[in-house]
């Protein structure tokens, strides 16, 4: 056997190895999507190349794709980095079937655009332009519609799957601007948060816009400066909303009417989320405070220490926890007991939990600009895994809601994605939930899904 005919071979196991590895693998699509280019003309070199060189070049693209592969079976494997946006990224939205991605940079006016993404092949799918700063993205819950508001005082509606304008959505009088955007849960309603850094004039109200007819149902008036920020609870029935005249208030979706007027901060209120369960909000403000409250009554529950204007700050899926950053830790609440643990040392200027509510993904500046993945569990809080990439500090990251994807938006101006392959067959034969190895014979009859270092 010559040379060329032994590395020929050499290729052809390497690569018939690798597949082989992968079929036993669920692989989300944007990762699928970037081995595939990897080892595109690989099958073609097998047969046809004639000379070492092209065959050492099909060698080192299969051990890319392979050095990738692996990285991603252990925790998650960088693949994509998406550019167009022209200031800093502030905020991303996963579709359900996480197959788009939605973003928007800061207020700025070098930035007058949302985009929309395609995980699958990391391509830019549209430009949304508005004339004037983006102030808000919400996309409805079936994935269909994107909402961008603008200071130019108009709602936009665009088909996520074509990236055209829909419907344009403004009130005939002065609003100044559109601060704040909320889809209901079920998607019949959009909230708008209105109005400007001072009263005069300017509607500070939250409007709320029927999706059927694109008519407006109600006007929700009661604050006096601009409405920076809006949520609905998970049921629809109620709405919170956060405003630069320091307060947050309660309103009955139905009737429109202010259940209650939530006082205690000292500046503006910018941040405003009900937890998953409907039974807590916390509000943030350029106090550089954390407020929660309990629901429907409104009583404060507690105050807590935040680092920045724009806090970073999240509920755990099933609503019994909050991660929020101090500036100096990232600390983990237990909302019914109050009990605090510290699942960071060091600043994170975004957070997010995973779909299962198991790990933490941190934007932190550790020596280098990183996501940090952390088990949240009680008995062990280690960082699972490093996420490298982004060259500035991240301010926005979003979990796709399979969890197989991560999003990460960049001062940097750019989105990095990273992705994970799961094994189908490691989970039929009982391995731990977060770093794989396999379980023990009681840990399986009993229906643990931790191994013991990480339960």
């Amino acid at each position: 056997m010559n040379e060329l005919e032994r590395l020929r071979l050499e290729v052809k196991d390497l690569y018939a190895s690798l597949k082989d590895e992968m079929e036993q693998y669920t692989i989300p699509d944007g990762l699928q999507q970037r081995l595939n280019d990897e080892l595109a003309n690989v099958d073609l070199a097998l047969v046809a190349a004639s000379t070492d060189a092209h065959l050492q070049m099909a060698r080192d693209k299969v051990q890319k794709a392979k050095d990738i592969f692996h990285a991603a079976c252990t925790g998650f494997a960088l693949y994509a980095v998406l550019q167009g946006h022209t200031n800093r990224v502030k905020h991303l939205l996963f579709s359900l079937d996480g197959k788009t991605l939605a973003s928007m940079a800061s207020e700025h006016p070098s930035d007058k655009t949302a985009r929309l993404w395609d995980v699958t092949s990391a391509r830019e799918r549209a430009v949304l332009r508005h004339p004037d700063r983006v102030s808000g993205i919400a996309l409805s819950p079936d994935g269909k519609i994107l909402a961008s508001g603008s200071w130019d005082e108009k709602v936009r509606l665009w088909d996520v799957s074509s990236g055209r304008e829909q419907a344009v959505l403004k009130p005939q009088e002065y609003i100044q601007g559109v601060r704040s955007l909320a889809f209901s849960p079920d998607g019949k309603i959009l909230a708008v948060g209105e109005g400007g850094a001072g009263g005069g004039i300017s509607k500070n109200t939250v409007r709320l816009w029927d999706m059927t007819d694109r008519r407006v149902k109600a006007v929700l008036k009661g604050h006096l400066y601009g409405v920076d920020a809006i949520a609905f609870s998970p049921d629809g029935r109620m709405l919170v909303s956060g405003s630069w005249d320091k307060t947050v208030r309660l309103w009955n979706v139905i009737g429109g009417r202010e259940r209650a007027v939530l006082k205690g901060h000292t500046d503006n209120v910018t941040y405003v989320a009900f937890s998953p369960n409907g039974k807590t909000v916390v509000s943030g403000s350029w106090d550089k405070t954390l407020r929660l409250w309990k629901v429907p009554g409104g009583k404060e529950l507690a105050v807590m220490k935040a680092s920045r204007r724009e806090p970073a700050v999240a509920f755990s899926p099933n609503g019994k926890l909050l991660a929020y950053d101090t500036g100096d830790t990232v600390q983990l609440r237990d909302i019914a007991s109050g009990r605090e643990r510290t699942v960071h040392h060091g600043s994170a200027y975004a957070i997010a939990f995973s779909p299962n509510g198991l790990t933490l993904a941190l934007g932190v500046h550790e020596k280098q600009h990183q996501v940090w993945l952390r088990d949240v569990s009680e008995e062990s809080q280690e960082t699972i895994s490093v996420l490298n990439g982004p060259t500035d500090l991240v301010l926005a990251i979003a979990y796709s809601p399979d969890g197989m994807t991560i999003a990460a938006g960049s001062v940097d101006t750019k989105i990095w994605l990273w992705g994970r392959a799961t094994s189908e067959a490691k989970q039929a034969t009982g391995c731990c939930e977060v770093c794989g190895a396999e379980l023990g014979f009681i840990e399986k009859l009993t229906g643990q899904k931790r191994c013991k270092q990480h339960r």
